[in-house]
């Protein structure tokens, strides 16, 4: 899956999967992907053209319920560990060094094969959860907070606890309820505590966050004996078996009709000279409107050259233009099939 395709698929689940109805929301809401910066305020524009319609959408697509793809990033690498070898290549000390460079080890190392429905909730659920922990470690003068490393000190602990649970954490549960339980939230509170000290007292420097963004951190924090009740949230915990159930489970909202990367292989493959021959071909025939023309002609070639990437909307385009071309003149697109 490329890093472009998987950003399609995250944003039509966004749009397609609601979230549960349940005792405590009686409605039906979107966690709203921004794939592309401005989305979610172009939409907001367009479909709250009155206050009551501005009002509906924001029941439907509330702010707070915003995420862009370093966001699913940030959420999705705090709650795993992988290896490459030897070498960690996805941990909480990449989280901690920034935005876009934890953001390119998960394009380069934690990318899924597909993304389904299941994916598309679980990452909410860590979304849920990274946000629950930033509450409870507190920030600037609240008098609760735990200290001044969050941006370290949440993604070390989710990491942690992912660890010590053997990730059993209940993702499902989460998303059907759509927030954590006081009890997991407690024991968030009481891993956070102690790694916030944890990390102060066994920096080698008193530069605390700089060490967190190195593997050795990560590692000494695995090694280290936590006081974590397990009996505290186990009805918080579920079983691998049923993990595997789920995941196998047969889910409609994997857009198999919408093949995205199939589509995406498709139109690279057809050279920038084909795309000029569709060009002449739509001109002499009369079979693609100019706007057609000059998009095969100069938008998908140049594309294509420059290996420029093809947003979703001009996919949408390519492939009209390709079938349009395979229905009535199959033999120039012959050795081109999705």
């Amino acid at each position: 899956m490329t890093k472009q395709s998987y950003r399609l698929h995250i944003e039509k689940l966004s749009r397609y999967c609601h979230s549960p109805v349940n005792d405590r929301i009686s409605y039906q809401t979107v966690w709203f992907f921004e794939r592309a910066r401005g989305q979610y305020k172009n939409q907001r524009i367009k479909e709250g053209s009155t206050s009551a319609r501005a009002k509906k959408f924001d029941l439907k697509y509330p702010k707070s319920q915003v995420f862009t793809k370093t966001d699913l990033a940030k959420y999705v690498n705090s709650f795993c560990e992988i290896q490459d070898g030897r070498k960690i290549v996805i941990g909480p000390h990449f989280v901690v060094r920034g935005n876009e460079k934890n953001y390119t080890q998960y394009i380069n190392n934690n990318l899924p094969k597909k993304v389904t429905g299941i994916y598309f909730e679980d990452v909410i659920s860590k979304l849920i959860l990274f946000k629950e922990a930033e509450r409870r470690y507190g920030v600037g003068s609240q008098s609760f907070k735990i200290g001044d490393m969050r941006a370290a000190v949440v993604p070390y602990t989710l990491s942690l606890l992912s660890y010590l649970t053997d990730n059993r954490i209940d993702l499902y549960k989460i998303w059907q309820s759509q927030k954590i339980t006081d009890s997991l939230s407690d024991c968030l509170y009481d891993l956070m505590v102690q790694v916030n000290s944890f990390i102060i007292k066994n920096s080698p420097s008193s530069h605390y966050i700089e060490w967190a963004k190195k593997e050795e951190c990560w590692t000494a924090v695995k090694a280290n004996k936590w006081t974590l009740c397990l009996d505290s949230i186990k009805n918080d915990l579920t079983t691998k078996d049923k993990v595997k159930t789920r995941k196998s489970l047969s889910d409609n909202l994997d857009f198999d009709a919408i093949d995205i990367d199939k589509e995406l292989k498709l139109l690279r493959s057809i050279p920038p000279n084909k795309w000029a021959e569709i060009e002449e071909w739509g001109n002499n025939t009369g079979n693609l409107s100019l706007s057609q023309q000059s998009f095969a002609g100069y938008d998908m070639k140049f594309k294509i050259i420059n290996n420029r990437d093809i947003s979703d909307s001009d996919r949408k385009k390519a492939i009209n233009i390709y079938k349009i071309v395979k229905d009535k003149s199959p033999r120039l697109l012959k050795d081109y099939s999705l």
